[in-house]
């Protein structure tokens, strides 16, 4: 009877959010995000129709792992897996499509195909963050350390012309779970979304919407001016709370003007490595491109890409140089950071390489819907 009195004591202490609990809570990464973070979750919602198998590796918007994998493989944490992946406990609640707000459902008119993608399940920061609330993990948020990537389809789908809004849903969700116990948070401001190959080319991309985003270099210029300023408020007004901040405009400027730095090819930086036009309008898979280019589709980065932006987040944090070379190991785990918030220092970029315009495709074939896999060709195979 003791014996089962104490199996039930440490039971209870292992859901506590109490000192002593740690060991049932594990090394664990709870990431919010979009497209750019997702590991699978709108895949499994979408029962495996988005995005399409062939293309897309196991649900990832790209041709490989995606940037917090590697950030966990870095810092020796657990892996971030699907949250919305049937009989899962993941820790990785993005889901491509998603936007700051309190969205359950995402939709846009493609500037590529004209027609409707979606509705898609992808729910919006602040829901992210109700869910982590809501699940059993939220026991162990002190524990845990938090990422936070959104944005870009506030800006690039849904227009939003006021950056403050933006921010305050990312204020709220953070406010939310620092009054759980979170005290690790990782925030990244967005890239130029005016350079990257769906902007410079709109009738490229299935990820843009029909009416364009107007004065979107300055939306997203105000939006990393204000977020920086907000992520130091935060920062002050709560003392146990330690905010790194990762500057990914000046990344991405300095990846697009010296790829080679960073384990990616030289030429063709701003062609995407798959031809969406092929994709969507004739179901066929063609790859234009190599696999260590800088783009994979006309708005996500290839995997070796995402291993960069790991290495450039994880340089911030500990405050080591970052290799550059797309080679590093994994690294032991980093204790807490100090209270400063730590962020890295932008220069003033320039705007990056045009990306070239693909063959005209002629009158388009019906785009396959997102409850279908389109068919893959024979052209390519990564």
């Amino acid at each position: 009877m003791k014996l089962s009195i104490t199996y039930f004591l440490l039971a209870m202490l292992a859901k506590s959010g109490i000192p002593g609990a740690s060991a049932a809570c594990g090394d664990g990464m709870v990431v919010l995000g979009d497209s750019f973070s997702d590991t699978g979750n709108l895949f499994s919602l979408t029962a495996s129709a988005f995005p399409p198998v062939g293309p897309y590796l196991d649900g990832r918007f790209t041709n490989g792992k995606v940037w917090v994998e590697y950030l966990a493989d870095l810092m020796g944490l657990d892996p971030p897996t699907p949250h919305y992946k049937d009989s899962s406990n993941g820790t990785n609640y993005a889901i491509g499509g998603a936007a700051s707000g309190n969205s359950e459902l995402a939709s846009w008119t493609a500037t590529l195909t004209k027609k409707v993608v979606g509705p898609i399940p992808g729910k919006g920061l602040l829901l992210q963050t109700q869910d982590f609330l809501e699940d059993d993990s939220s026991q162990c948020a002190s524990e845990m350390l938090f990422v936070i990537w959104i944005g870009v389809n506030d800006f690039q789908l849904l227009g939003e012309t006021d950056s403050n809004n933006v921010i305050t849903n990312i204020n709220e969700s953070m406010e939310s779970l620092i009054d759980v116990g979170a005290t690790r948070f990782i925030v990244l401001n967005l890239p130029q979304l005016a350079d990257s190959p769906a902007n410079v080319d709109p009738e490229s991309s299935l990820f843009l919407d029909v009416s364009l985003p107007i004065g979107l270099r300055d939306r997203v210029d105000e939006f990393n001016t204000g977020l920086a300023k907000s992520l130091k408020m935060t920062d002050k007004s709560n003392d146990s709370v330690s905010i790194t901040h990762v500057d990914m405009a000046a990344f991405f400027h300095d990846v697009v003007s010296n790829p080679t730095e960073f384990g990616l090819d030289e030429a063709n930086v701003g062609t995407p490595t798959l031809s969406e036009r092929d994709l969507h309008l004739k179901s066929n898979l063609v790859f234009t491109n190599t696999e260590n280019a800088v783009w994979y589709d006309t708005v996500h980065p290839t995997t070796t890409f995402y291993k960069a932006i790991a290495e450039e987040v994880y340089s911030v944090v500990t405050g080591s140089k970052s290799t550059k070379s797309g080679k590093s190991g994994k690294a032991a785990k980093t204790t807490k950071s100090s209270k400063a918030l730590k962020s890295s220092k932008a220069p003033k970029s320039s705007k990056a390489p045009n990306a070239p315009k693909g063959p005209k495709t002629g009158k388009s074939s019906k785009a396959p819907e997102i409850t279908k896999n389109p068919k893959a060709g024979k052209t390519g195979k990564l």
